[in-house]
């Protein structure tokens, strides 16, 4: 019931809904040891399967949630903001 009346109260005040808390992906910790295997072997061809062992999961399942986690859609891209988030992105999605 407070649910629904704090829901009319937001309505009435024209509010945005509230969005949900986004599910899935990588945790913090796999993001950031991906991305510190990727900025220390940036020299070299970086393979799914070895991203995949670094955290810990199946490259399926680490490709999934590479991709949710840097907001990778198909062709299209949001910036992830800084320069080595860029360059570990670029090697990272030839990987995938």
């Amino acid at each position: 019931m407070a649910t629904l009346t704090h829901e009319l109260a937001r309505v009435t005040r024209g509010m945005p809904p509230a969005e949900p808390a986004p599910r899935g992906g990588l945790a913090g910790w796999q993001k950031n040891r991906a991305s510190q295997y990727i900025e220390a072997n940036l020299a070299e061809p970086i393979l799914l399967t070895a991203l995949a062992e670094v955290v810990r999961l199946s490259p399926f399942h680490f490709a999934r949630a590479f991709k949710q986690s840097f907001s990778i859609r198909r062709t299209v891209i949001t910036p992830i903001g800084g320069s080595s988030a860029r360059r570990s992105y670029w090697r990272a999605r030839h990987a995938l």
